[in-house]
């Protein structure tokens, strides 16, 4: 058994996360309380940019948010589905490409499930899945066929990641592209001791976490994402960066009308 150890996650992105600095004298780990405070400061970090409208929708099954800038627009469309997000003019990944073509998220649970004997755990039992899908198949058919992309593709990578082998499906999907000849449309940022988890800057760090299995019932698991803190910490702030140049470069090079990307 394990205590639960949650990742951090902000729950209402319309209002900000409020972190206290405090300076106290000497280097202190706990009993802050009883000292001396020499300092302090409130620093707050939003999510929404102002003016910025969050709309719920629901439509049947269909459950999402939609955010929208302030300003005429016209304003280039985004879609977040769950941990995989699709550009209208340009393609950010951050899962793989195997899964079969046309197939179900059925299916697809059930090549991993044929794979669970892979299922690895380290020395303070914390489950390592990235075996799941390796080696990556050689079959065209179990995979999407990256040669027929047209759009601009964004790959972020944890070359430590112990969850997914995104290291691996990162390096198929450069070579199916070589091979098509249409590798002039791939950026990959790839950063050494980073895992799973590569996200906004100054999130805090989680190398591992409780996690919920799609299982049925389902069972709660420590996952381990992989990951060192300051290397981890470098890439966010460098993948963000480089993520927004990205989609200022291909999502609004062909606006018009003075669309403004701060607005986003």
């Amino acid at each position: 058994m394990f205590a639960d150890c949650s990742k951090w996650r902000k729950t209402n992105v319309q209002t900000p996360m409020v972190v206290t600095i405090s300076v106290y004298q000497g280097h202190q780990t706990e009993g802050f309380l009883d000292q001396v405070l020499l300092a302090s400061v409130v620093v707050e970090r939003w999510y929404m940019a102002p003016g910025v409208r969050r709309v719920p929708i629901t439509d049947g099954k269909l459950t999402a948010t939609l955010f929208l800038p302030s300003g005429p627009g016209p304003f280039p469309g985004l879609l977040d589905l769950w941990e995989q997000n699709t550009f209208f003019c340009a393609v950010c990944i951050s899962r793989s490409h195997v899964q079969p073509v046309g197939g179900s998220v059925e299916q697809i649970l059930t090549y991993f499930h044929g794979n669970a004997y892979k299922t690895r755990f380290d020395e303070n039992n914390q489950v390592i899945w990235r075996d799941l899908m390796l080696p990556i198949p050689t079959d065209p058919s179990l995979k999407v066929d990256m040669g027929r992309l047209q759009c601009p593709l964004l790959l972020v990578v944890g070359e430590d990641d112990q969850n997914w082998p995104t290291y691996e499906s990162a390096m198929d999907m450069k070579e199916m592209m070589e091979r098509a000849g249409n590798s002039h449309l791939l950026t990959v940022l790839s950063y050494k001791n980073t895992g799973h988890l590569i996200e906004p800057p100054f999130t805090p760090f989680a190398r591992a976490s409780t996690f919920k299995t799609v299982t049925n019932p389902p069972t709660k698991v420590m996952a381990l994402w992989g990951g060192e803190l300051v290397a981890l910490s470098r890439a966010q702030e460098d993948a963000w960066r480089k993520t927004l140049v990205f989609l200022r470069e291909n999502l609004y090079g062909g606006m018009k009308h003075g669309a403004s990307f701060s607005n986003l």
